[in-house]
């Protein structure tokens, strides 16, 4: 559940508040004054703040509302105000106030209001996410292959899809292990597709392409002022893949000080923002992708041991394409259709023979052929 911070000067309304939405199950801090209460949201980085617009002290609700909003917060904030202040709680919403709530307020009114807006930030944070990662909008998610090497590694898919996000504390952390080209992130989604909730982000990171000095701000997200470019608090993907999944692909080229900071994650299921004092609580499904031996790299000093051993319990070997029978066949036949669907047709003759091994590289350049016949505006390719 979230974590509110209410700042009201009437002590009997806020202590109120505070056990309502305790009884909800969300965890409050409070205060009477926005001074003291701006310290707070600074340490404790909740996920919402409830604040009165008229209070003791030299700043009000709107200051607040302003001051957090510059600060770059980017939970939920509820202003309540007076009947007659409708003015200002208007003012609040233009300055970056989420809803407003007229006095004399219900406290089940409160939790109904609370639960619109922090549900509505959820959503927001999702599209925040598909922009930032820009995601392919390919919807095709079926795993091809007949052999029974690879319905195997689908099965043993489906059991671990039905694992619970998280155990206790510590998350559910699934390890993928295959050469290049064997379906490691199309296994990764299938995985995440026949989880309980389908709908739930699906975060994809490929650790060998994030420069080591953004691998931690990227994943854990940083303060405002936390370093030199941090012009605005942001999240990071382990928020953004809240309930959830996090594909860490080819992990093995993680550095090791990121992964002494996910191994708490994994075994704690906390992290922290750089730059901020308050740990946060980590609710996402890890699915880890290699294509290195990670045990060398255990013993060349490259990759944590003890995160290898976190991570080694629910691993699914991916046979490669010359160990699945006719599988690459099957591949090369759908995606030189899908090719040519999006031009002129290309025709090609794929062997189930030994020469299999093949396949991958005829459809590379078949594929190519094709797109190139189809911006050419469709020039026929010759039948092999």
């Amino acid at each position: 559940m979230a974590k509110i911070v209410i700042i009201e000067d009437e002590e009997n309304l806020r202590f109120s508040i505070a056990k309502r939405l305790q009884k909800a199950g969300h965890t409050t801090v409070e205060s009477d004054t926005v001074e003291e209460a701006l310290d707070l949201i600074e340490k404790d980085e909740p996920d919402a703040i409830l604040t009165d617009i008229n209070l003791a002290g030299k700043l009000n609700g709107l200051d607040l509302v302003r001051t957090v909003r510059e600060n770059g917060f980017g939970g939920s904030v509820i202003v309540m105000t007076a009947y007659g202040s409708i003015e200002n709680a208007i003012e609040a919403i233009k300055d970056g106030a989420d809803e407003y709530l007229p006095k004399p307020i219900s406290l089940e009114e409160v939790c109904l209001v609370l639960d619109r807006s922090l549900g509505n930030h959820k959503v927001r944070n999702q599209l925040t996410l598909y922009q930032r990662l820009a995601r392919s909008k390919s919807k095709e998610r079926s795993l091809l292959g007949e052999s029974p090497a690879w319905q195997d590694v689908v099965s043993l898919a489906q059991r671990m899809a039905h694992l619970p996000v998280a155990s206790g504390n510590e998350l559910s952390a699934i390890l993928l292990m295959g050469e290049t080209g064997v379906g490691k992130g199309r296994l990764a989604r299938y995985i995440h597709d026949n989880c309980p909730d389908p709908s739930a982000p699906f975060v994809h990171v490929n650790c060998s392409a994030l420069p080591p000095t953004l691998i931690e701000s990227e994943l854990f997200g940083h303060q405002k002022g936390a370093f030199t470019d941090a012009r605005e608090t942001r999240q990071g993907l382990f928020e953004l893949a809240d309930g959830g999944t996090i594909f860490l692909d080819e992990i093995g080229d993680m550095p090791l000080e990121p992964q002494s900071k996910l191994l708490i994650v994994v075994e704690q299921g906390v992290y922290r923002r750089i730059g901020a004092t308050s740990e946060r609580k980590a609710n996402a499904r890890i699915i880890a992708a290699t294509n290195a031996d990670l045990m060398n790299r255990v013993e060349d000093g490259t990759f944590r041991r003890d995160l290898f051993y976190r991570l080694n319990p629910l691993t699914i070997s991916i046979p490669s394409l010359r160990e699945r029978g006719d599988d690459a066949v099957i591949l090369a036949k759908h995606l030189l259709a899908s090719a040519s669907a999006q031009g002129t047709a290309a025709r090609t003759h794929v062997s189930s023979g030994h020469d299999r091994g093949h396949s991958t590289a005829l459809l590379a350049r078949e594929c190519s052929r094709t797109r190139q016949c189809h911006a050419a505006g469709g020039v026929p390719i010759s039948q092999r």
